[in-house]
């Protein structure tokens, strides 16, 4: 899929039409004050469950992933997507540091900006072209993608993927455990 150089009548139609929905509502395209409560109510699940996970005793600790694996989740969709658009605040370092947070939770703001932004909103959606709705097979992301018997639907990817994220830290929580359980153990 190539287009013209200046030439994308899809983007232009569609941006002029966001740009006169804000001018006709007076909205901000920028973060408001819910914006805020809900990243600050997102940082605080995200903290508090991660100390959750040390503090609760016996297989609490295990509610604790599940629910630091959403708040990981939501970090990324909600904060960092809106900080690295530029979209969080009308101040640039708060957009940045809002960015950042996806180093945090353990990936890297730098290179998911060279990704969705060249991959992504260039080819938004196209299957093929578009690497965000590229799942391997795991998740049928798109009406034509292939169907295999393992797929799940982007419905069951809502809503199994937070879940996943808490489950694979709390298998690598596990592992890390026993292997300096394992060097303690050895050494003694």
């Amino acid at each position: 899929i190539h287009f013209k150089t200046g030439h994308r009548p899809v983007y232009q139609e569609l941006s002029g039409e966001v740009n006169r929905h804000f001018k006709r509502t007076g909205a901000l395209k920028t973060g408001n004050s819910t914006l805020y409560n809900k990243a600050l109510v997102i940082g605080l699940i995200y903290v508090g469950s991660y100390l959750a996970i040390y503090m609760l005793p016996g297989s609490l600790h295990y509610l604790a992933w599940a629910i630091h694996g959403i708040a990981t989740a939501m970090v990324g969709y909600n904060i960092m997507h809106d900080g690295a658009h530029e979209s969080f605040s009308t101040s640039r370092p708060i957009n940045r540091l809002m960015a950042l947070t996806f180093n945090l939770v353990g990936s890297n703001r730098y290179y998911w900006a060279q990704k969705h932004n060249r991959n992504h909103h260039v080819f938004t959606n196209v299957d093929g072209a578009d690497e965000d709705i590229d799942a391997l097979g795991l998740f049928r992301m798109s009406s034509t993608a292939g169907f295999i018997a393992t797929s799940i639907s982007t419905s069951g990817f809502c809503i199994l993927s937070p879940a996943y994220s808490g489950f694979s830290l709390s298998i690598l929580r596990l592992t890390t455990a026993r292997k300096s359980h394992i060097a303690i153990t050895a050494t003694v």
